[in-house]
């Protein structure tokens, strides 16, 4: 795949812009793609590529759970180029903004929020066998029609940690509860000289070879758009 494109240099949370496609790409018709830079000055950011690209390539991650990744490089100034999926994958008459901000809109829909986010989640853990280290307001995009919630996707796996503990179940009987059990045993697994343990803001991070990882359990309870809205307790309750 060949593409031409502009870049400048950023940090792994900087702007996303979008990509611009041409005629000698493949594309599925009607889609839009957007392409992110990443700077690889150091380990972690080169850590943080590699994961964004694993899990963007898993196959599935399109169908329930968040986007897919199209093409990848790196540029002669050692600048990590991604290109993705935008959330909307190109369907007409869809917006789209951060959970953080759909949660404080005029239109915020609390019930069909947690259910999405319940089945978005389900399947995050089921594609990619682990979960996303970074889940906070930012990285759960909602997709609107006419205000209307439509879906829900997860972005930016920089952050991802395989699951390290196994469950005794057939795949298609792992329920919702079993994975936020292996997500939380995994996350306090996370133990070794290069992990470095500080709580923020009341959730619990360890930097693992650099990047940044949170527990999902204390996102979802503590961070302040989930914690107002008891989001955990209702995925809770939704069952499996």
């Amino acid at each position: 795949m060949k593409f031409k494109w502009t870049y400048k240099d950023c940090s792994v949370f900087g702007p996303i812009k979008l990509a611009s496609l041409f005629n000698n790409c493949k594309t599925r018709r009607g889609s839009i793609y957007k392409i992110k830079t990443v700077s690889l000055r150091t380990s972690s950011q080169k850590r943080d590529f590699e994961n964004q690209i694993y899990i963007g390539c898993r196959p599935g991650i399109d169908n329930k759970a968040g986007v897919s990744v199209h093409a990848y490089g790196v540029s002669m100034k050692g600048v990590g180029i991604i290109i993705m999926d935008h959330v909307t994958f190109g369907k007409q008459g869809r917006t789209t903004m951060s959970s953080f901000d759909y949660m404080n809109s005029g239109f915020y829909n609390h019930k069909r929020f947690t259910t999405l986010l319940h089945k978005t989640l389900h399947a995050f853990y089921s594609v990619t066998n682990g979960f996303h280290g970074d889940l906070h307001e930012n990285n759960v995009m909602v997709v609107l029609r006419n205000k209307w919630l439509e879906d829900i996707r997860l972005i930016d796996y920089g952050s991802f940690v395989p699951f390290r503990f196994g469950l005794n179940k057939r795949h298609e009987s792992i329920t919702f509860s079993d994975y936020m059990h292996i997500t939380n045993q995994t996350f306090k697994g996370l133990s070794n000289n290069r992990v470095h343990k500080m709580i923020i803001n009341g959730v619990h991070v360890k930097r693992v070879n650099g990047v940044p990882v949170r527990s999902n359990k204390d996102a979802l309870s503590k961070l302040p758009g989930y914690k107002t809205r008891g989001i955990l307790q209702k995925l809770r309750r939704r069952g499996d």
